[in-house]
């Protein structure tokens, strides 16, 4: 009886542990801190998209606004850990210099077969337009 109720707590344990560790909507505390990752890029920055690449690495791409500045496109690299890839642009991120001298902000990212990322990025104040698309591209290591 002894050896049973042992068992009987064991299995109960393991299953209260999955069953908690599975239900919809809990984060995954392996990830960043607690489950969520805040980067300080810089004060005015902001994410807008992110994709998945083939080794479960994560990059974010979106804008970064230094103070009285205009905003510029930054793009960011994270393991699956959440932790920034220092191997990626600069620790981690790269922000690339303003392109047109107005609003800029990534959108979309595209990884290609050969490990190259494309940034779809929108653009403000392009000569004789109101807004416009530029498309960049960056190696594998950013």
């Amino acid at each position: 009886m002894k050896i049973f109720i042992i068992k009987l707590l064991i299995l109960v344990s393991l299953l209260s542990g999955q069953i908690i560790a599975q239900n919809p909507g809990d984060l995954d505390v392996s990830f960043g801190e607690s489950g969520i990752v805040k980067s300080e890029i810089g004060q005015r920055s902001k994410i807008h998209t992110i994709a998945l690449q083939q080794d479960t690495k994560i990059l974010a791409a979106g804008e970064y606004g230094p103070p009285n500045d205009t905003p510029r496109i930054v793009i960011a690299r994270y393991h699956n850990n959440g932790q920034l890839d220092q191997n990626f642009g600069n620790l981690g991120v790269v922000v690339l210099p303003t392109l047109i001298n107005q609003f800029e902000k990534a959108n979309s990212i595209l990884i290609q077969n050969n490990g190259k990322i494309i940034v779809g990025c929108i653009v403000t104040g392009l000569p004789g337009t109101t807004n416009g698309s530029v498309y960049i591209r960056l190696n594998p290591d950013g």
